[in-house]
């Protein structure tokens, strides 16, 4: 197997794992290490040039790609905090890109920038669906949004909808805000931490309406989790949100900063059109795996691929200077 250094951010990898699942990919195609940074400054490029490395992917990490001598480079630039500006054409150049998002993609290519989309998906289990006891709306705040500003789009009682309670989670907003114990004829409750992931998933399964918590998304695995859970999303008209909901047909995109009234349809006919959005994206993206595969190695130069979209075990190998770690992945 080729050589290849997988390079992302230490709270990417051990705080919200959002780059955990890409190295669990490659691991089937490449003899991969895992390097983890704190930021870019802990980045050794003398080090990592005398290790001959076939293949070093940054994962969101962007630092100066011309201190690297390894001829195959690929960088993995997330929605949400990455855009071009022309002094980053010029560096994307001669750089790979692996876009998980297709508008970055699109306009990679149009800038001239080797680009492969792939799309993710969760893997679910949709017979394992069941709507017993599903009466939540669960909002929650990871930036700045009123949630009662938001929760406005619901008609004035959510009973209406089978709506019993709202879940506010990791909000700022106290109760009263939100018209007290009691929000449009719906008992509001509060989170503010899950102990285990099987607390979470059970409030996910009690909910049917779920509000995608950022005006951005790099992938979006808050609202694609729930989006396999069975919930209806109700999200902002931006990127990577809109790139997964089609509004009113397997959810509902309105405009954060303006939210007017929804003009809710059957949820289970809502619930089934997204359910299928998943089982099928899943289908795309593990088709994409292994051309993406090809693509990192050099063998496929095509950068099209229209609509394609568990824990890890690691043995320490080193470590190296300015807090660079690298692992071994089994």
């Amino acid at each position: 197997m080729s050589k290849l250094l997988y390079v992302t951010y230490e709270w990417n990898f051990t705080k919200t794992c959002s780059s955990v699942f890409f190295p669990e990919l490659l691991k089937k195609y490449f003899d991969v290490e895992l390097c983890m940074i704190k930021d870019d400054s802990d980045l050794d490029a003398d080090k990592i040039n005398s290790s001959d490395y076939d293949s070093v992917i940054f994962f969101q990490c962007e630092p100066d790609f011309s201190k690297f001598t390894c001829k195959n480079i690929i960088f993995v630039p997330m929605y949400d905090t990455f855009g071009f500006t022309p002094c980053r054409i010029k560096t994307l150049k001669n750089i790979k890109l692996i876009n998980f998002s297709r508008r970055l993609h699109r306009e990679s290519l149009r800038y001239g920038i080797q680009s492969f989309y792939i799309q993710y998906y969760p893997e679910i289990k949709a017979e394992q669906i069941s709507n017993e006891n599903r009466n939540r709306v669960f909002f929650w705040q990871r930036q700045k949004w009123d949630p009662y500003s938001l929760l406005k789009v619901f008609p004035d009682d959510l009973n209406q909808l089978g709506i019993k309670y709202i879940n506010l989670h990791s909000t700022e907003y106290k109760e009263e805000n939100c018209g007290g114990e009691n929000f449009k004829n719906a008992q509001v409750q509060k989170t503010s931490w899950f102990e285990k992931k099987e607390d979470l998933n059970k409030l996910l399964s009690e909910t049917k309406y779920y509000y995608a918590p950022r005006d951005k998304e790099g992938i979006g695995f808050s609202f694609l989790d729930a989006l396999g859970k069975g919930c209806v999303i109700i999200c902002h008209k931006e990127g990577t949100m809109n790139e997964y909901i089609q509004n009113k047909k397997n959810g509902y995109i309105i405009n954060f900063c303006r939210p007017g009234k929804i003009k809710f349809s059957d949820f289970e006919k809502m619930q089934k059109a997204s359910i299928e959005s998943v089982v099928e994206g899943r289908k795309r993206y593990e088709q994409a795996v292994p051309l993406m595969a090809e693509f990192i190695k050099g063998e496929n130069k095509s950068c099209g691929f229209k609509n394609f979209t568990g824990r890890l075990t690691v043995n320490f190998v080193r470590a190296w200077d300015k807090g660079m770690r690298i692992f071994k992945l089994k």
